[in-house]
């Protein structure tokens, strides 16, 4: 069940942050995109999962609720939660502005090293605005399943 947690607006300092952490993991994941060319994804994807992360950051701290963000300028992708939130350990993803399902690839979600317990997905929205909608990591097998231009994901409409 995906539930949609609130409309939020979010400051433009937060975008120019993103692009600083994508263009370091972009840096840090060349040797591991040559290793294994399915898992490479453009620049804008790195900048885009940044954005995501940081807008639920920034919505913890307007809500005032406690979390421990993981690793963000890390040597290589963790497999693990980008959040703890209470006894909750979430994946942030973000979906962008003209993207109307939410999407999860099958392999890293199925991965036994997949510490997670619920992912959050931060729907961009024009003018700053989003929705930020969560699920627990059990729902995401339950999902319809999809081949993209780069893996097998799985994934439901918004």
């Amino acid at each position: 069940m995906i539930t949609v947690t609130t409309k939020f607006k979010y400051p433009d300092h937060l975008y120019p942050e993103a692009v600083k952490i994508g263009m370091h993991r972009q840096k840090n994941n060349i040797k591991l995109n040559k290793e294994r060319p399915e898992t490479a994804r453009p620049l804008e994807y790195d900048i885009n999962g940044a954005l995501g992360e940081l807008i639920f950051f920034h919505y913890l701290d307007t809500e005032n609720i406690s979390y421990i963000p993981n690793e963000m300028y890390g040597d290589k992708p963790l497999p693990e939660y980008d959040v703890i939130v209470g006894n909750r350990l979430i994946d942030v993803k973000c979906v962008q502005k003209q993207t109307k399902k939410f999407a999860v690839n099958c392999k890293a979600h199925n991965k036994v090293e997949k510490k997670i317990t619920h992912y959050v997905f931060v729907k961009l929205h024009p003018n700053n605005e989003c929705d930020i909608y969560g699920c627990i990591k059990e729902d995401i097998t339950s999902w319809e399943e999809e081949t993209n231009s780069w893996t097998p994901h799985y994934f439901k409409l918004i």
